[in-house]
């Protein structure tokens, strides 16, 4: 599995990495108050990649090959009060590999950082 980039957008357009993308604001579990959730997309050998890292709680190493499941909720979650039935990652990877792509995460401590790669 590929590490996943951290770069600040600052760093994504000094390397040339790929640039930054914006869209609505995020919850405020996943960032700080005034923080962002850096967004970076590139293509190469023949792979468009999207990786984006929020900077929450994370989530623990034992969850993270159920949060793409259909209404998992991490433990410490379970609470429809914090938000989400758990849809939207199950979402997301069926969306993704319906266009024969990939998606995965992993711990970016702090934060969750995922990543999506699609054939070019």
């Amino acid at each position: 599995m590929a590490l996943l980039a951290t770069k600040s957008n600052e760093d994504a357009r000094s390397s040339g990495a790929g640039a930054p993308a914006r869209g609505p604001a995020p919850s405020p579990v996943h960032r700080p108050q005034a923080g962002r959730v850096p967004v970076f997309n590139g293509a190469g050998a023949g792979r468009a990649t999207l990786r984006i890292r929020d900077y929450g709680p994370g989530v623990p190493e034992e969850a993270l090959p159920r949060i793409f499941d259909a209404f998992y909720r991490v433990e410490t979650d379970r609470d429809r009060a914090s938000g989400g039935a758990g849809l939207g990652l199950s979402i997301a990877r069926r969306a993704v590999e319906l266009h024969k792509g990939t998606i995965r995460a992993r711990n970016a401590g702090p934060g969750l950082g995922e990543g999506i790669d699609f054939p070019g």
